[in-house]
């Protein structure tokens, strides 16, 4: 009898230590996690402008993003050099509360906010 109740209350703690690591979600979102540099801005109608590799490097980690921005680059862009909190939703990151679609293609980040309607559109590629 003693040997089935072991058996028993072991079956019982594997079962639900297996149910809690199925449970557990991850601590940040890990698709976008790295860094990324900007190569094409397009604001809306406005005329786009292109970059040379690590000029605005964007690296998400840890749901933080941080922004670096060379200091040759005069024109404020989406985000100014600093940290910023950001999260996924769907297709769709919000970046300290400002809500943007995103689309990865190949070695490419798409980050845009409508731009057929004067919103923007950033192409990044994977450093």
């Amino acid at each position: 009898m003693k040997t089935k109740i072991i058996l028993f209350s072991l079956l019982c703690f594997i079962i639900s230590c297996t149910s809690i690591k199925e449970v557990e979600e991850p601590s940040s979102p890990t698709i976008l996690e790295g860094t990324w540099s900007l190569l094409k801005f397009k604001p809306g109608f406005s005329p786009t402008y292109e970059y040379n590799e690590d000029l605005i490097l964007w690296t998400f980690r840890n749901n933080k993003l941080i922004v670096k921005i060379d200091s040759s680059i005069k024109d404020l862009l989406i985000k100014a050099n600093g940290e910023y909190e950001f999260s996924l939703r769907d297709d769709k990151i919000v970046i300290d509360e400002n809500e943007y679609f995103y689309v990865l293609k190949d070695e490419g980040l798409i980050i845009h906010n409508d731009p057929a309607s004067d919103g923007f559109q950033a192409n990044f590629v994977k450093k």
